[in-house]
């Protein structure tokens, strides 16, 4: 398997602040792709879109984006995220002798799915002016910290007596799932939480990336739109010996 550090991102040092955040954003999702595709080679984009992916016989265009939690006032954005980046910063100093949370406060997937429907929008007006330079275009979305997506984009499997937490997966995969099936210049959303992903394609899916279980779907869509509705509280916890 092709070795991280032989790919042109990472072979200069990174001088622009923005494009060294998306390079350790997207690291984790470069390392699970070469499960399921060769990749030779990626580079910077001209953002858009970020990314250039050059695989077997293809060259993709890659543009990332983090999943919001809600949609936020314009050119404000969430501000938890900053919280939270120096929250971890001062835990790093101060290097508390017992562990520490994070609040990142109340979401619902009501709110989450309308600030996705918001983001594919304005990530598929800026494609269309670059999808005719590729032989295909991906989105990758970073569920991101804080977000109760991470355990829908994840392999949890709930167990007897959780059955509303196997019910609100189905309706929200059932959901995403309607989301991504519309036009978009997009043959593949791809929600990536640490190690997990979860495609949704147009075409094919001959890269065989997981996708959702129709089992699933077809539950989802017979489930109330109340489950959308619940708030869900999160979390993070420092433990000892934890970095930012």
């Amino acid at each position: 398997m092709q070795n991280l550090t032989n790919l042109t991102i990472y072979k200069h040092t990174i001088t622009d602040p923005q494009k060294h955040k998306e390079v350790r954003q997207a690291s984790l999702f470069f390392d699970r792709l070469r499960e399921f595709v060769p990749v030779r080679d990626v580079v910077f984009g001209s953002n858009p879109p970020d990314f250039v992916l050059f695989l077997e016989s293809k060259k993709v265009a890659l543009e990332l984006t983090t999943l919001d939690r809600a949609v936020f006032p314009k050119g404000k954005g969430d501000r938890k995220r900053g919280e939270y980046s120096r929250w971890g910063k001062e835990q790093a100093v101060l290097k508390p002798t017992t562990g520490a949370d994070f609040q990142w406060g109340k979401s619902t997937f009501s709110e989450i799915l309308t600030a996705l429907r918001q983001q594919l929008t304005k990530k598929s007006e800026k494609a269309i002016r670059y999808q005719d330079q590729f032989d295909d275009l991906w989105l990758l979305v970073d569920v991101g910290q804080g977000n109760p997506m991470d355990w829908i984009v994840s392999e949890y499997r709930a167990v007897k007596g959780e059955e509303f937490y196997a019910e609100t997966k189905a309706k929200v995969l059932y959901e995403l799932a309607a989301i991504c099936k519309q036009p978009r210049p997009f043959s593949h959303i791809l929600f990536f939480s640490l190690q997990h992903l979860l495609a949704f394609t147009s075409t094919n899916n001959s890269c065989g990336f997981p996708v959702p279980d129709p089992s699933l779907l077809t539950l989802g869509r017979q489930l109330p739109a109340s489950l959308l509705t619940y708030r869900h509280e999160i979390k993070i916890t420092r433990s000892l010996g934890w970095k930012p």
